[in-house]
């Protein structure tokens, strides 16, 4: 398992942004949840919110540590596509390892794609690396500002303005560095972090210059409950995923997570997320459930 060792040496990297910039965005409305009684034919939801100033997204624009969390996540971007070159089979021209210059050269011919990645999504992650190796190199060599709208701009070796990284593309690069380490942790993207990794990507468009389908941002997920009653004559619970979702209270949301309860197991439930529940009815079986949900 090659993509253990890199999830191992960038793990204080990744903490420091997870703790910064989480991939669940605190700023959004707050917690949604919401319960649906099969039985009684009774759904309800409640929203929580919260105080928008204290969240780390809140500190990171107060305190202005954007360009800080850029380094960070360019830095596991670089050791990314190092590993991805070496699995690759790519030897480094120089004794001390692979020199920036070479990986770009690399990441521009696409070389290394990691089978988890789709084609059009890894040219995406190669461009934007190449497209921000500059600033980062400016960083480094403090020849970079902030300017009055929070981008990120940095000088070339002669002297010449580079290319502003506005604060959301800096942002969406923290983002797109963690898509790519639970990706290489798993050695899999399930449907929402694709769809998050290519919604960040997105945000970083007029940088990377490859167009992009299916991206959906992940903001809060809702929860939904759906309480169950045994079969009068037994055999287990019956789940309508049509019904659930009909008579969801988040029915317009892309993604909901989902607990089921049986009414008559206290203590006992399942999890897993609704938009994986196969559009039918079942019977569950809380000792044996189905590979969409655990207990």
């Amino acid at each position: 398992m090659p993509w253990t060792d890199f999830v191992t040496d960038i793990a204080l990297e990744r903490d420091t942004l997870l703790r910064a910039m989480p991939l669940m965005p605190a700023t959004a409305t707050g917690d949604s949840r919401g319960t649906l009684d099969v039985a009684a034919d009774r759904a309800h939801a409640f929203v929580s919110a919260h105080d928008a100033s204290m969240t780390p997204e809140g500190c990171v624009a107060l305190l202005r540590i954007r360009p800080l969390l850029f380094g960070i996540a360019w830095k596991i971007l670089d050791l990314f596509h190092e590993e991805a070159f070496v699995q690759a089979g790519e030897k480094p021209k120089a004794k001390r390892g692979f020199r920036i210059d070479d990986k770009r050269d690399l990441a521009r011919n696409l070389v290394g794609q990691p089978g988890f990645l789709p084609a059009e999504v890894w040219k995406a992650v190669a461009l934007t690396y190449d497209g921000t190796a500059l600033t980062r190199h400016s960083m480094v060599h403090q020849r970079v500002w902030v300017d009055s709208s929070d981008a990120l701009v940095g000088t070339d070796s002669g002297g010449g303005k580079l290319r502003p990284v506005t604060a959301d593309e800096q942002e969406a690069l923290v983002h797109v560095a963690l898509r790519l380490v639970d990706a290489a942790e798993l050695q899999a993207l399930d449907t929402r972090g694709e769809g998050d990794l290519r919604a960040q990507l997105d945000r970083l468009k007029d940088i990377h210059k490859v167009p992009l389908t299916g991206a959906v941002a992940l903001t809060r997920v809702p929860e939904l409950t759906v309480i169950l009653d045994p079969e009068p004559a037994g055999g287990g619970y019956v789940f309508d995923t049509p019904y659930v979702r009909r008579r969801s209270p988040f029915s317009a949301a892309q993604y909901c997570d989902l607990v089921v309860h049986f009414r008559d197991m206290p203590g006992v439930s399942l999890r897993g997320r609704l938009e994986d529940a196969p559009d039918q009815q079942m019977v569950l079986d809380p000792d044996q459930p189905p590979d969409w949900l655990s207990r």
